[in-house]
């Protein structure tokens, strides 16, 4: 529901900031690569950004602040998504505009997921100490797993824009 809320008012803060010229107007990037190594460090940065909200969660899903962090993080993730759907609407070229959006789309959905798993492990952590089965070294596993299949696809979604933007 906060995703969906600020994806609307991402989206009308995009049109409203169109409209006063604060927002220049959207063109497709063709960025010529220059060779592998040009692609991979547009890659990596691209990734690293992508990554960061992510690597927030985790963090945040090892202390009592993970709801307020996951919450503003959601609200972030879709005020920006919401955002770049007015922002990309601009763009003529209709394969970039696509795959631009599947991908926010997806990246906007995973951010969510993990946000959900986070909070839910937060919760996990502060009965901890009470466990005696072993069963939180279990759910430590289930959540460092499911870290390390949020950031593959953050990687692979990168990965999947750029080859788009180059064809």
């Amino acid at each position: 529901v906060i995703f969906a809320l600020c994806c609307i008012v991402g989206a009308l803060l995009a049109v409203y900031v169109e409209r006063t010229q604060g927002l220049p107007a959207a063109e497709l990037d063709t960025k010529a690569y220059n060779g592998v190594l040009d692609w991979f460090r547009e890659l990596a940065k691209q990734f690293l950004i992508s990554f960061l909200p992510v690597a927030l969660v985790f963090v945040c899903g090892f202390n009592r602040s993970a709801v307020l962090v996951c919450g503003t993080v959601c609200a972030l993730a879709g005020a920006f998504c919401g955002a770049l759907g007015v922002y990309m609407c601009k763009i003529a070229h209709i394969g970039a505009f696509l795959s631009d959006m599947i991908c926010c789309g997806v990246y906007g959905f995973l951010i969510i997921h993990f946000c959900a798993v986070a909070v839910s492990f937060s919760h996990l952590v502060k009965t901890a100490p009470a466990d005696s089965g072993g069963m939180f070294d279990e759910d430590l596993k289930c959540y460092l797993n499911y870290f390390a299949a949020t950031s593959s696809c953050v990687l692979a979604l990168c990965a999947a824009e750029l080859i788009v933007r180059l064809l």
